[in-house]
C-alpha cells in the first residue's frame, strides 16, 4: 500500500513540474530551467513506473501466498473429517 501512495504521489508531483515549465521557464525565456525540469519529470515518470511495477508485483506475490495457504488449511481440514462427515457432504459440496 506504501508503494502505491509512493508511485500516486510521483504522479500528482508531475503536473506541478509542468506548471512551473511554463510559469518560470517560459515566461522567463530560462531555456536551462526547462531543460532541467523536464529531465526532473522523466526521472520522476521512471521512478512512478518502477514503483508501480514494484507493487504490483509484491501484491501478487502476497496473493498467491494467500491462496496457497487457505488451499493448504482447507486441505487439512477436509482430510480430518471422519467417514460420516463425508458422507453427509458428499463431494461436490466439498468440492
Amino acid at each position: 500500500m506504501t508503494l502505491t501512495l509512493v508511485g500516486t504521489l510521483f504522479e500528482l508531483f508531475i503536473p506541478t513540474l509542468l506548471a512551473n515549465i511554463v510559469d518560470i521557464g517560459i515566461v522567463n525565456s530560462d531555456l536551462p530551467y526547462i531543460i532541467q525540469t523536464g529531465v526532473r519529470m522523466i526521472i520522476l515518470s521512471i521512478a512512478a513506473i518502477l514503483v508501480t511495477i514494484a507493487s504490483i508485483y509484491l501484491s501478487s506475490k502476497i496473493a498467491v501466498g494467500f491462496g496457497r495457504d487457505l488451499r493448504r488449511h482447507l486441505f487439512i481440514k477436509v482430510e480430518n473429517f471422519s467417514l460420516e462427515k463425508l458422507d453427509e457432504f458428499g463431494p461436490s459440496h466439498i468440492l
